[in-house]
């Protein structure tokens, strides 16, 4: 199946999570939302996405319609329609929903959702006018999706990649108001492998910003400080890299310095730079 844009997978998750508590809605509401979302989880987008503006008409009132503007919006997201989904997330981040009008067994986890899809809504956002170099509006809606309609999730894991994308969202931010200082402070946090998340893109982007910003033999002393500064305090394992101190998850509580040594030696960035000759 087509990998799409992870926000969808999630509230797609969440919509078929609670599908069974819905039990107040209309018989032909859920079956309606229900085909919407099967298509869209066996990879056919353009025919969930016909069926999910096909509810919005027949069902304009629904109290699913947060989740089917939401799921409309990732499509047309997906299928390269940008402009027509933009106003579509901005409709779920900006409308106050009425919970009142909810059975009261339904209210809380279905407020729960609409938060989610108004945090995702934001993050969609914030990667579009990324893309399109608008950073005001990148800025409005990065705080919005950080500060005011805030990811909440029961795995532990799941909040480690959210903070790793909030760090790279930030970075892309300050990078394009050519602070590259706030951007390189952002991404060093996240520099090394974590097993609760993928962090190759903070690699790149981090490189971007380093080579952009510093000499070659720079590089190199900062990896060499990196790799020789190693200390043990605590429960961290701590380096230091561009005067940035770096906590290092972790493996074992025994204090191998060497092979901690060894594992930031194993950095892409840190690695790259050992390697280079000093100018």
């Amino acid at each position: 199946m087509k990998k799409y844009t992870y926000t969808f997978i999630l509230c797609l998750l969440i919509s078929f999570f609670s599908y069974a508590q819905q039990h107040k809605y209309n018989a032909l509401e859920k079956e309606a939302f229900k085909k919407a979302l099967y298509f869209a989880y066996e990879d056919n987008p353009r025919i969930a996405l016909h069926h999910f503006k096909q509810f919005a008409v027949s069902y304009p009132n629904s109290a699913l319609m947060p989740k089917v503007t939401y799921n409309t919006a990732v499509l047309l997201r997906d299928l390269g329609d940008i402009e027509q989904a933009i106003p579509l997330f901005r409709k779920v981040l900006y409308t106050e929903y009425d919970y009142d009008i909810i059975d009261e067994d339904d209210h809380k986890e279905l407020e729960k959702e609409y938060i989610v899809c108004k945090n995702k809504s934001a993050m969609h956002l914030a990667e579009i006018y990324l893309d399109k170099r608008d950073f005001k509006k990148a800025s409005t809606y990065i705080y919005l999706f950080d500060q005011k309609h805030k990811f909440d999730h029961f795995c532990g894991n799941e909040h480690v990649a959210h903070d790793m994308y909030t760090a790279k969202m930030y970075a892309r931010l300050y990078a394009g108001q050519q602070k590259h200082q706030k951007a390189i402070a952002e991404l060093i946090p996240f520099m090394f492998q974590n097993p609760f998340a993928d962090n190759d893109e903070v690699i790149t982007l981090l490189g971007r910003l380093l080579e952009t910003n510093y000499s070659s033999q720079e590089l190199r002393s900062a990896a060499e400080v990196a790799v020789y500064t190693i200390k043990s305090t605590g429960s961290d394992i701590i380096i230091d890299f561009l005067n940035h101190k770096v906590k290092i998850e972790r493996a074992t509580i025994i204090d191998d310095l060497d092979r901690y040594k060894n594992f930031v030696k194993s950095n892409p960035l840190i690695k790259k730079y050992l390697s280079e000759t000093q100018s």
